[in-house]
């Protein structure tokens, strides 16, 4: 049931693409003409959009079921516990997951195990975000794969993560960028911060 939404959702979003550009053309006066000259129809624009809609959600849901086929059969190899969904309100995500403070936060794919005879925890986390309202109004998906390492956190020095620059603090309103550095923490001394830097390279 879920393919055959996508794949509506898919046609809807290519007709809209299509008609878009078949309308600011003719508003320009530029004219979107068949290999004959002849003007192309709003059938032909309305069934390319729909085949290419199709098309693209279609190849959009094979690349992720390959992935998840690979997820699968990585996490077989490894013999590493693979779980599709997870519950991302749970209690040992909560500070691991402090980053990703969205109501719609999704866990998948998840992979649990050792390597190298250390814990490891590997999942894909996503979330929407939407700016604006009415017409201007605008969702975007994130998915992250994020790598945990259990034990291994309780022993790295604390730091803080924030935006490179103030430049980059603007940049991120307009482009939603989450370009950032680590920050040596508050209160830490002169050698402390200077020796925080071999950390942040190594890191």
């Amino acid at each position: 049931m879920l393919v055959v939404v996508r794949l509506l959702l898919g046609a809807l979003g290519g007709v809209i693409l299509t008609a878009g550009l078949r309308w600011v053309l003719g508003h320009f006066g530029i004219p979107l003409n068949g290999l004959d000259g002849k003007p192309i129809s709003w059938t032909v624009v309305i069934v390319a959009g729909i085949v290419i809609g199709v098309i693209d959600a279609a190849v959009k849901m094979l690349v992720e079921y390959r992935r998840w086929q690979r997820n699968r059969d990585t996490a077989a190899f490894q013999e590493w516990r693979f779980i599709d969904q997870v519950d991302a309100g749970a209690s040992e995500f909560r500070r691991t997951l402090s980053l990703f403070r969205r109501n719609t936060l999704r866990l998948t794919q998840r992979m649990t195990g050792t390597y190298s005879e250390r814990a490891i925890d590997l999942f894909d986390a996503s979330y929407s975000e939407t700016t604006g309202s009415g017409k201007n109004k605008n969702t975007r998906i994130y998915v992250q794969t994020v790598y945990r390492f259990p034990h291994v956190g309780k022993t790295l020095c604390p730091f803080r993560v924030v935006p490179r620059s103030r430049m980059f603090r603007w940049l991120e309103g307009l482009l939603t960028s989450t370009e950032t550095e680590l920050h040596p923490p508050e209160g830490a001394t002169e050698a402390d911060a200077a020796a925080f830097e071999t950390f942040r390279q190594q890191y």
